[in-house]
C-alpha cells in the first residue's frame, strides 16, 4: 500500500498546539496536566501516522526511522546518564565509584525508563508504532488487526513492563493507524462531500467537543501515556481522539 498525503499545514499547527500543551502540563501540573494529557502526545502520534509512507523497502524504512527516533534516544540517554556520574562525582563523596554509578545510571535510563529521561521515551514509542503499522500496511487488511494489537499490548502492559517502552509503542501504533487510514481516505472523502463538506466538518467539530468536555469531567484518573494508563481503558483511548479531532479543527480555522 502507498499513501502518499499532499501537505497539510494544519497539522503543523496542530502539533505546534500539542506542544505548548506538553510545556504547559510539565510547568504547571496541578493545573493543566489532567487536561491536555488527553491529547498532546496523540497529536504527534497521529500526525506521524498521517504523513507515513509504506512504498519503500523495509530495510530502508527501518534505518531511517531509527537514524531520526532511536539514535537520539541512546545518545541523550548517555550523555544525561554521564552528566549526572560527573555532578556526583564533583561533589567529592568518599568513596564513590564513578563507572559503577555509570553503569546504574544507564540501567535505569535504557532497562527500567526510571532515571530523569523527560521526553525521550516517546521515541522510541514512536519507531516502534511506526514500524508496526509498516508491516500491517503491507498486507491486505493488515490494518485490521491493529486493534487486537493494541489491545494485548495495553493488557500487557498491565502485568508486566518490557524495556525500551516496547508497550507504549505497541499501544500508541493505534494512534498511528489512525493517522495513516485518514490520509488514504481523506481525498476521496472529500470529493463526496463537495458542498457538505464545512457544515460536516463543524457538526463534528461540536460533536468532538461535547465528548472532549465529558471525557474530561468524568475521568476517573489522569491518562498517562508515558506509563500506559488509561484508567477507563478503550473510554479514555477514544475520547482522546475527539480532543486530537477538535485540536485539529481549529488549526485548520487558524491556517
Amino acid at each position: 500500500m502507498d499513501t502518499k498525503a499532499s501537505r497539510d499545514n494544519s497539522f503543523d499547527i496542530a502539533r505546534a498546539l500539542a506542544f505548548f500543551a506538553v510545556i504547559w502540563g510539565h510547568l504547571f501540573p496541578l493545573h493543566g496536566m489532567w487536561f491536555v494529557y488527553g491529547f498532546h502526545l496523540q497529536v504527534f502520534y497521529i500526525a506521524a501516522g498521517y504523513f507515513l509512507h509504506t512504498d519503500c523497502p523495509l530495510g530502508s524504512f527501518v534505518a531511517k526511522k531509527a537514524k531520526r527516533l532511536v539514535v537520539p534516544y541512546i545518545l541523550v540517554g548517555a550523555a544525561i546518564s554521564l552528566a549526572m556520574m560527573i555532578q556526583e562525582y564533583l561533589k567529592g563523596k568518599e568513596g564513590f565509584d564513578a563507572a559503577s554509578y555509570l553503569k546504574e545510571q544507564l540501567y535505569y535510563y535504557y532497562w527500567e525508563g526510571t532515571s530523569p529521561i523527560g521526553p525521550m521515551w516517546f521515541l522510541p514509542a514512536l519507531f516502534y508504532a511506526l514500524v508496526i503499522v509498516f508491516l500491517l500496511a503491507q498486507k491486505k487488511y493488515g490494518l485490521g488487526l491493529l486493534p487486537f494489537i493494541v489491545v494485548g499490548g495495553y493488557l500487557a502492559s498491565t502485568k508486566i513492563w518490557l524495556p525500551f517502552f516496547l508497550l507504549h509503542g505497541v499501544v500508541a501504533s493505534g494512534y498511528v493507524g489512525i493517522g495513516y487510514c485518514v490520509a488514504r481516505c481523506k481525498k476521496p472523502l472529500e470529493e463526496k462531500l463537495s458542498n457538505k463538506k464545512e457544515p460536516l466538518l463543524l457538526g463534528v467539530f461540536m460533536c468532538a467537543m461535547v465528548i472532549w468536555v465529558i471525557f474530561q469531567k468524568t475521568m476517573t484518573g489522569m491518562v498517562y501515556l508515558y506509563a500506559n494508563d488509561l484508567p477507563r481503558g478503550a473510554i479514555d483511548y477514544f475520547g482522546s481522539l475527539a480532543a486530537v479531532y477538535a485540536i485539529w479543527y481549529i488549526s485548520k480555522k487558524v491556517l
